[in-house]
C-alpha cells in the first residue's frame, strides 16, 4: 500500500511528504483532532456507578492522543481533570 502512494514519487523529499501527509495529515487535519479531541477531553466524566479502572482506560487514550498531536498535559493537570471527572 506504501509504494502505490510513493511509487510515482521523483525524490526523497516528494516520498516524505506524501508519507507525512498519508499517516499525520495536514496542519489543518491535526489541528481539527486536535480541536475534536480537546472538547472530549474537557467533557469527559465518569459514569455513575463505573469503576476508576474502567473511566482511566478511555480518559488515558485521549490524553495519549493529544500527547502524539504534539500538545503536553502536564501530570498535575491529569490528575485535576481525573478528580473533576469523578462524579460527586
Amino acid at each position: 500500500m506504501e509504494y502505490s502512494r510513493v511509487s510515482q514519487c521523483e525524490s526523497a523529499k516528494q516520498i516524505w511528504d506524501t508519507l507525512f501527509v498519508a499517516h499525520e495529515g495536514t496542519n489543518q487535519v491535526k489541528e481539527s483532532k486536535l480541536n475534536m479531541l480537546t472538547t472530549s477531553y474537557e467533557l469527559f466524566r465518569m459514569s455513575e456507578g463505573e469503576s476508576i479502572s474502567n473511566m482511566f482506560f478511555p480518559l488515558n487514550q485521549i490524553f495519549n492522543s493529544i500527547h502524539a498531536l504534539g500538545k503536553r498535559i502536564s501530570n498535575g493537570e491529569m490528575v485535576r481533570k481525573i478528580l473533576r471527572s469523578l462524579p460527586p
